[in-house]
């Protein structure tokens, strides 16, 4: 399990959060594309881009530094900024519970 990046297509956000993940050098990542997609419009429409870490189950809205992105031991580190926790079933993006808690890490 790894990082996506949602976003959309023709995003200048997206475009500037994709040159945060390579100058810190962010390992394999997924890109998902909501332009086409009813379910993950409705989650993400006016968030995007976000940043989902699979492994600990937090999303990072926009916008976001280098040190907030670099890898960590236990997932994305966050330099204490706040992030919301999802809950996720199954495996990949499918079963995203829309429910969210926002807290610190």
């Amino acid at each position: 399990m790894g990082l996506i990046l949602f976003q959309r297509d023709h995003c200048h956000l997206c475009d500037l959060a994709l040159a945060v993940l390579a100058a810190a050098r962010t390992p394999d990542f997924e890109s998902v594309f909501i332009d086409d997609d009813a379910e993950l419009e409705q989650r993400y429409g006016q968030r995007v881009p976000v940043l989902f870490d699979q492994a600990g189950g937090r999303e990072l809205d926009w916008p976001f530094e280098v040190d907030a992105v670099r890898p960590g031991v236990n997932g994305i580190v966050t330099n204490e900024r706040t992030i919301k926790a999802v809950t996720t079933t199954g495996g990949g993006t499918d079963g995203i519970d829309a429910q969210t808690t926002a807290g610190s890490v």
